[in-house]
């Protein structure tokens, strides 16, 4: 049995996971930083009097505040960049890299079997009323192609079938074509349909 393929190349994984993991960090750091600021606030309010302790809890807020302020500008260009890498990413992350599916599709033939053509285009399959929901895309893939004898067609779209990456295989048609030198081969037409 052929493992389940993840299109969706390494790099842009990883790039996704670390963008992810600045932004925690982010967070958590302004996060802590206002607590410690607030419980040392606090300390320096019950150490000292009434009255100086409000003016000097004023002036704590102040600086706080000050450098609050400061931190923010010097982190906004960091998370204004974080943001562009984060949509960049997803635009570029969201899309497979069928390059990947071409690569599947020339181990699945062998050199009795020749696509002609291979069209990719999704699908947008109305739900029927006693199905849930499914938001995931589903594509059809079109093949059209030559091959040596009928058999040779059979035994393309079992490998098809038995690849996990199709939901359905279904061989349209089939029909007798010119090749070469007055030979003759099989042409074929046959549709698969994959979820992402």
């Amino acid at each position: 049995m052929i493992p389940a393929v993840n299109l969706i190349p390494a790099h842009r994984l990883e790039a996704r996971r670390r963008r992810r993991r600045l932004r925690a960090w982010l967070v958590a750091t302004c996060f802590w930083a206002i607590i410690l600021a607030s419980l040392w606030t606090a300390a320096w309010v019950g150490l000292t009097g009434p009255d100086r302790a409000l003016a000097r809890q004023l002036q704590n807020a102040q600086q706080q505040l000050a450098h609050t302020h400061a931190a923010i500008s010097d982190l906004r260009p960091q998370l204004v960049d974080a943001e562009a890498s984060l949509a960049a990413g997803r635009r570029i992350g969201d899309e497979p890299d069928w390059a990947l599916l071409l690569a599947l599709l020339s181990r699945w033939l062998d050199e009795k079997a020749v696509l002609t053509r291979a069209r990719l285009a999704p699908l947008n399959d109305p739900p029927r009323p006693d199905e849930e929901l499914d938001l995931r895309q589903r594509y059809q893939l079109e093949l059209t192609g030559l091959a040596a004898s009928q058999a040779e067609v059979s035994r393309v779209v079992l490998r098809l079938e038995q690849a996990p990456i199709f939901d359905s295989v279904k061989l349209v048609h089939t029909q007798r074509e010119p090749f070469l030198n007055d030979q003759s081969a099989v042409g074929f037409h046959i549709e698969c349909r994959l979820t992402r």
